[in-house]
């Protein structure tokens, strides 16, 4: 989980130009992550058991829109293979965007299925357009 969050985080989105970008982009961020915050708090996605999920927002100046990235360890039992999900929501409107399930296969976790509430990137498996579009969502 930590590669995809650093790969995502490396691929620099283009950086505002002009002193007035930036302070809009810095203001974008900022109600941003607070919104990101009481989706989070309001979701009750902090009263999840342990282990908790991690979350961070991002404001995807592509579509106009904030998004929270949550993504967690799905609760295996004994000789149930274990699953990561990843979820990105559109954190004002509160609807999911598109998830991400992937399974441990002995040595990594490999994609299992990515969905998009549109149901445009939903392929068995999932193609490396669905990758792309649901790994874009938090660096545009």
């Amino acid at each position: 989980m930590i590669t995809v969050v650093l790969a995502l985080l490396l691929q620099q989105p283009q950086q505002p130009q002009t002193d007035v970008e930036r302070l809009t982009s810095l203001q974008l961020s900022k109600e941003c992550r607070d919104a990101g915050e009481k989706f989070f708090q309001r979701e009750r996605y902090a009263d999840l058991p342990s282990p908790l999920p991690d979350y961070f927002t991002h404001y995807n100046r592509e579509q106009s829109k904030c998004f929270i990235f949550i993504s967690g360890m799905a609760k295996a039992e004994p000789g149930e293979e274990k699953a990561m999900y990843m979820q990105v929501f559109d954190a004002v409107k509160g609807v999911l965007v598109g998830s991400k399930i992937l399974r441990w296969n002995g040595n990594d976790y490999v994609t299992a299925r990515i969905r998009d509430t549109a149901g445009i990137h939903e392929h068995h498996p999932s193609t490396p357009a669905d990758q792309a579009w649901f790994d874009n969502l938090m660096i545009r």
